[in-house]
């Protein structure tokens, strides 16, 4: 058994550090092409700060929550597997309800709040914003729940999923002269891709396997809730100076 147990972590390192090069050398290759051939220096300055600006809304759209279910989810797996199904179905509940919720608060008031701090650049470009953080936050989801399922690897093929959309799409439409624009709408595409991808992996996953509860302790919402607190807060210092120093850097 540990054995078995140590050939899974080696594969699961593996795969993940896999994946996450091939989405960096994918990352890489789509700068190489934005700023070379396919942008002026003012359009990829622009794409970069609205990328951080949605990046940082985009730890709204989520809360900690993808983490805190896939916390329960590997616990229930083996300690009560009635359960699984619903820890799944709520905590997908409260992810999508988010990301709406915050998605249509960018809409109706990024407008008025980014004038008011002087950031006009960002206006025209809210709707993308938000199809941004809904697409984040599924994607965001269904990575964690495969990996809370002990499935990396398949983790790993939504993030490779992810690298080859973004590219594709990106390069497409801003090639198409749909510029700062098209390129926002190529990521949310990536997203919304390999999301769809990570969600009919998870439903594989859950395919004939852990019946639901008939009674299921509803008390796992609120604990779902409740952990993803101090996760927002971890998560939200992280992310946020990481985005704005590259941002800032890209606009210098």
């Amino acid at each position: 058994m540990a054995a078995s147990l140590r050939k899974r972590i080696a594969s699961g390192v593996k795969a993940t550090f896999a994946a996450n090069t091939f989405d960096m050398l994918a990352n890489a290759a789509l700068i190489v092409l934005l700023t070379r051939y396919l942008m002026t220096p003012a359009e990829y300055g622009t794409l970069n700060f609205v990328l951080a600006a949605a990046s940082v809304v985009a730890i709204l759209g989520t809360l900690g929550l993808p983490k805190s279910a896939g916390r329960y989810v590997t616990e229930y797996v083996e300690a009560d597997p009635g359960l699984v199904r619903y820890v799944v179905r709520r905590s997908l509940t409260f992810v999508v309800g988010l990301a709406l919720v915050v998605g249509a608060a960018l809409v109706v008031v990024g407008g008025p709040l980014a004038r008011l701090i002087g950031q006009d650049t960002l206006v025209p470009f809210l709707l993308i914003g938000a199809g941004y953080v809904i697409g984040n936050a599924l994607l965001g989801y269904s990575r964690e729940m495969l990996r809370a399922f002990d499935r990396v690897e398949w983790s790993g093929i939504v993030r490779v999923t992810m690298g080859v959309a973004r590219v594709v799409f990106v390069v497409a439409l801003v090639a198409l002269g749909y510029g700062v624009a098209g390129a926002l709408w190529g990521y949310v595409a990536g997203y919304f891709v390999a999301a769809l991808v990570g969600g009919l992996l998870l439903a594989k996953r859950l395919a004939g396997e852990f019946e639901a509860a008939a009674d299921p302790d509803t008390s796992v919402s609120r604990r779902i809730l409740e952990y993803s607190v101090p996760l927002t807060a971890t998560r939200g210092r992280t992310s946020s100076t990481r985005r704005w120093t590259s941002s800032s850097s890209a606009r210098c």
